[in-house]
């Protein structure tokens, strides 16, 4: 297991948790990064508002990365997309 580079800032941790919330997580076992800043920015926070502040492709990925409730999976179709799930 590799060692985490930094750690999760309080504005990346709103975004986990708002994808733990999200049916994303809760439904398939497995998803795309497009389809994680989808959720994140369809889910709502705690306190019942939407995000104003939603990650890109780029940020939501590095910040999944340095999660240790995530991880990657496996490749999928022909441009070797990465898949995330949660932490075994």
């Amino acid at each position: 297991m590799r060692t985490k580079i930094s750690r999760v800032t309080q504005r990346e941790q709103i975004w986990i948790d708002a994808l733990m919330r999200s049916e994303l997580v809760k439904d398939e076992g497995l998803f795309t990064v497009k389809e994680a800043v989808h959720a994140v920015s369809q889910t709502p926070l705690k306190s019942g508002r939407m995000p104003l502040l939603i990650p890109n492709r780029d940020k939501l990925s590095r910040v999944l990365g340095k999660s240790e409730e995530f991880e990657k999976s496996e490749f999928k179709g022909r441009n070797k997309t990465n898949l995330w799930r949660l932490a075994q």
